[in-house]
This record gives structure tokens, C-alpha cells and sequence, in this order.
């Protein structure tokens, strides 16, 4: 066995796996910040939204926010490893 994660066919080294993780860290942790959930707040408050109503634009906004981030973050991973290995070619 060669060590090497992957998906779909393409092996990782260690250090394209630690990009990796860590480019999916710091995306977990960025929606943690103020900017992400403070707006919902303040907009429900000041409409006198109910809770589940609250929830729901959430709901719907976040889900229309998340497939496409996903998509380019995954991007981004694979021309990270993409370039790394023609560096050391």
C-alpha cells in the first residue's frame, strides 16, 4: 500500500492531504464568524421574525450559499495539488 488518500482514482501525497484538510478547516471555521449569522439576527429582530421563520430563510439562503462554495473550494484544492506536482516535475 502506498499511503496515499484519494478520491476518484487520484492519489495524494501527505502534504497534498494536509492542504487539503486544511483548506476544509479553515472553510468549517470561517462560517463561524460574525458576518455569516449576524445579518440573519439583526434583519430578524428588527422584522420581529419568529423563530422558525428566522430558520427558514436560513435554511434556504444557506443552500443556496454552500453548493456552489463547495464546488470552487474543491476546485481550489485540486489546482493546489495540480500545481504542486508540476513543481516538482
Amino acid at each position: 500500500m502506498d499511503g496515499g488518500g484519494g478520491v476518484g482514482g487520484l492519489r495524494w501525497t501527505a502534504e497534498e492531504a494536509s492542504t487539503i484538510g486544511g483548506i476544509a478547516t479553515v472553510s468549517l471555521l470561517h462560517s463561524f464568524i460574525p458576518t455569516h449569522w449576524l445579518p440573519f439576527s439583526i434583519v430578524a429582530r428588527a422584522q420581529r421574525w419568529s423563530l422558525s421563520r428566522t430558520l427558514l430563510v436560513s435554511q434556504y439562503l444557506s443552500s443556496t450559499h454552500l453548493p456552489p462554495n463547495a464546488w470552487f473550494s474543491s476546485l481550489a484544492a485540486v489546482a493546489v495539488c495540480c500545481f504542486y506536482r508540476q513543481q516538482q516535475i
